[in-house]
């Protein structure tokens, strides 16, 4: 059966479904094909998803980096 080549670069528009080519510049987890469509996002709700979502990135990112050999300077 011959396989079907996918292009991993195509993600859907979180608004309208059609192929987003922009990312939220915050989170970077929700994709867009324009502005308007993550103007209506944000709006809708992402606004507040969005600063939690890049809280806990941000939290994740710090602590996983550290490995365990982190020093801290206080």
């Amino acid at each position: 059966m011959p396989s079907i080549p996918m292009d991993i670069d195509h993600f859907p528009c979180a608004v309208c479904s059609n192929p987003a080519s922009k990312k939220c510049s915050r989170c970077k987890s929700v994709r867009y094909c324009s502005s308007a469509c993550q103007r209506v996002d944000w709006k809708d709700g992402h606004k507040t998803k969005c600063k939690e979502i890049s809280t806990q990135t941000t939290t994740t990112t710090v602590f996983s980096s550290c490995s365990g050999s982190c020093q801290w300077n206080l």
